[in-house]
């Protein structure tokens, strides 16, 4: 999605990270303290970007005016922290229903190639984290989904396998 609107995403700045906070923070201490800093850092869920922002925090970076933050999963925290959190919801129970359908109907040998990857679009749940590179802080209303044309990157789809 980010190379349909002119943005490339180098192989060195995605910081692969376990689920804790320490490393977490180190990976984007890594990322605000190198010579290329970003203007955005993309998380791959929401506790991830709360430890980020935590560090941000650490190095004197206002949220969203220096840099913006977001997660994925749209989980309570994202709702309790300042500045709350922009964020992709996602539908876990579909996401678990489906993939208990596939691994059911492999081991049963009925499952058909066409079933065994599903597609469907999380939200965009537009929050206090993110802002406009350049432009003005927005003020949204409190947990604004965005409507199509709203979100940079568009469109972007969930697996379930």
């Amino acid at each position: 999605m980010l190379s349909e609107h002119g943005i490339a995403l180098r192989d060195e700045l995605v910081l692969p990270t376990p689920y804790e906070v320490e490393p977490a923070r180190a990976a984007a201490r890594a990322c605000l303290t190198s010579p290329h800093r970003p203007t955005a850092l993309i998380c791959i869920n929401d506790f991830i970007a709360v430890a980020a922002i935590a560090e941000c925090r650490a190095l004197g970076r206002s949220i969203p005016a220096d840099i913006s933050v977001t997660g994925f999963g749209d989980w309570q925290v994202a709702e309790l922290i300042t500045p709350t959190l922009t964020t992709m919801r996602s539908n876990p129970v579909r996401i678990g229903e489906l993939t208990a359908r596939n691994i059911i109907a492999q081991i049963e040998g009925t499952a058909r190639r066409e079933e065994l990857q599903n597609e469907f679009e999380p939200e965009l749940i537009v929050r206090e984290s993110t802002a406009r590179l350049g432009g003005p802080v927005p003020a949204l209303p409190k947990n604004h989904v965005a409507a199509d044309g709203d979100a940079a990157m568009g469109r972007t789809a969930e697996k379930g396998r």
